[in-house]
């Protein structure tokens, strides 16, 4: 365990974006600071550095979703699925790193205005993918469900209204 000690909190957040929550949590800057150590760091905070191998390995060593059989879900299954797995995590992490790029711009802008641009584009970009999430959450997946639910009960449904989401 002794290697993680040495790694940087930059190395660690470059590693695996999700170690990222663990430093906010701590309230260890992971940007501007994230040259330091873990040992420097938990030094400096009075963390136990052991502990915090021990969370940043529970990070880690957490299963993604590849070992999920999606084939084997229904329809519906998988549309709770989608929702309550991508759409929470996109809807709740978009805010935190709309707030980290502007923090980025007003601590590092005038040496790096690149990151303005950025900034900029991320903001269009997460606002037409929260647009696209809400249109699928009031109008493709309730249509899906309405569609199941009808071949399964054998029963038939109008068109949709509606052409691309």
């Amino acid at each position: 365990m002794d290697t993680l000690q040495k790694n940087t909190i930059g190395e660690f957040v470059a590693q695996d974006f999700r170690t990222a929550a663990l430093f906010s949590k701590y309230k260890i800057d992971f940007c501007c600071k994230g040259n330091k150590t873990l040992d420097e760091v938990c030094e400096a905070k009075g963390l136990d550095v052991n502990k915090m191998e021990n969370e940043i390995n529970a990070v880690l060593n957490t299963n993604s979703s590849s070992e999920i059989d999606f084939k084997s879900f229904s329809p519906n299954l998988l549309i709770d699925y989608i929702l309550e797995t991508h759409h929470e995590y996109i809807e709740s992490k978009t805010p935190v790193l709309l707030m980290y790029l502007d923090k980025l711009c007003k601590v590092h802008g005038e040496r790096h205005p690149e990151l303005f641009e950025i900034n900029n584009l991320f903001k269009i970009a997460s606002s037409e993918l929260l647009n696209h999430l809400q249109k699928e959450e009031v109008v493709l997946f309730p249509f899906i469900k309405t569609m199941t639910n009808a071949i399964k009960n054998n029963e038939t449904i109008q068109q949709p209204g509606f052409g691309t989401v």
